[in-house]
């Protein structure tokens, strides 16, 4: 259930608000089937990315950041090397932090510190052809240049990722989680909601039959790949009453939490 970022975006970049509003960079992103719709360029710093899945089928958006003198080329030649693949990635990548499998309609923010350089989006899922997004066009290249801008945000909740992962008490609406790599590698979380009685039985079944027919689960993104030793900030809008599912991988956890 990896999902790095399949992005479509116009990019807006809003100043500095006045009585004391934090300067924001925002970057608007959607994905649908196949194609990132992005900006070219965005500036360093403290940056939102707003993510909407605009198709049909779930999409996830991935965020690397390229060593100066690689280009898109590079990354689409070492995609089509399955050898090169299980290797993992070369030095030139740097793995950035990005959003997990949203479901058709969902929205998402992921607000995070963006260093200068080219970076690539893109969305590794597997359609009904049975070839990844990215291979039908769902990559895309976006260069992060220029003054750097952006306050880093604050948070309605912090959750720390890992073994100290603990569900958030939150309110209902529109809310901002900090989600906090204290290790010392990269860490992901997923958000989910599942249907009415479905669990996490039901979703590893429907992910090994290849993800065919209703999915018991709503994917809501979450943060996959925080760095080591930084913070990302995640914000998504929670409904009173409705479970939700926080789900690490790796380490085979889940913490379910309902917004009052």
């Amino acid at each position: 259930m990896r999902a790095l970022v399949a992005l479509t975006a116009v990019v807006v970049i809003a100043g500095c608000g006045g009585n004391g509003d934090p300067e924001t960079n925002v970057v608007e992103v959607r994905g649908d089937e196949y194609a990132f719709v992005m900006p070219e360029q965005a500036q360093p710093g403290w940056t939102t990315i707003d993510f909407t899945n605009t198709g049909d089928e779930p999409h996830e958006f991935a965020l690397f950041r390229l060593d100066e003198g690689k280009t898109l080329a590079d990354a689409q030649a070492l995609l089509s090397d399955p050898a090169a693949q299980q290797q993992g990635p070369p030095e030139w990548v740097t793995i950035v932090a990005g959003i997990p499998t949203l479901a058709a309609g969902a929205e998402a923010s992921l607000t995070q510190e963006l260093k200068a350089g080219r970076h690539v989006l893109i969305c590794f899922l597997d359609g009904p052809s049975g070839k990844p997004h990215f291979a039908d066009g769902m990559i895309r290249e976006m260069e992060v240049a220029g003054e750097e801008r952006g306050d880093e945000p604050d948070a309605d909740a912090v959750l720390a990722l890992g073994e100290g992962l603990q569900a958030p008490e939150v309110e209902a609406g529109e809310r901002t989680l900090r989600f906090r790599n204290d290790g010392d590698e990269p860490s992901s979380l997923f958000l989910v909601a599942y249907e009415p009685g479905k669990t996490a039985e039901d979703l590893e079944r429907w992910e090994e039959a290849g993800a065919k027919g209703p999915s018991p689960a709503e994917f809501l993104g979450g943060a996959i790949d925080v760095p080591a030793k930084s913070s990302v900030y995640y914000t998504v809008e929670l409904e009173a009453g409705r479970e939700y599912t926080l789900l690490d991988d790796e380490r085979g956890k889940e913490l379910s939490f309902t917004p009052s």
